[in-house]
């Protein structure tokens, strides 16, 4: 790769690898649906993201499947969106507008919600 300015790939895994290895404990605070709110780490949003795209891959998931994610916006949410991009999939995130059986049979391969 000589003369590029960069010696890898920019993608989102590096964005969370860099995470994990630079700040591992800091605290990611996000809150649940419910109200309270739930604190983990870099180095645990890593694990669980890995978790999550591991058992995706059981269900099916290959590179480049499209994957639509119904969540709201928590901890769960940045979870799946960093397991489907580092496995190779595509995110596509859903609006309030769109069925979940729309999602299914027209747009997404797989769908992920909460």
């Amino acid at each position: 790769m000589f003369g590029l300015m960069m010696d890898r790939p920019l993608l989102l895994s590096s964005l969370l690898e860099h995470a994990e290895q630079q700040f591992p404990d800091v605290e990611i605070v996000s809150r649940e649906t419910h109200g309270p709110l739930f604190r983990y780490t870099y180095r645990d949003l890593g694990a669980r993201s890995r978790r999550l795209a591991k058992a995706l891959a059981a269900l099916g998931m290959a590179r480049g499947t499209r994957v639509a994610t119904v969540a709201w916006n928590n901890h769960r949410h940045l979870e799946a969106y960093f397991a489907v991009s580092g496995s190779g999939a595509v995110p596509m995130g859903a609006t309030g507008k769109v069925q979940k059986v729309d999602l299914r049979q027209k747009y997404a391969n797989v769908l992920v919600s909460e």
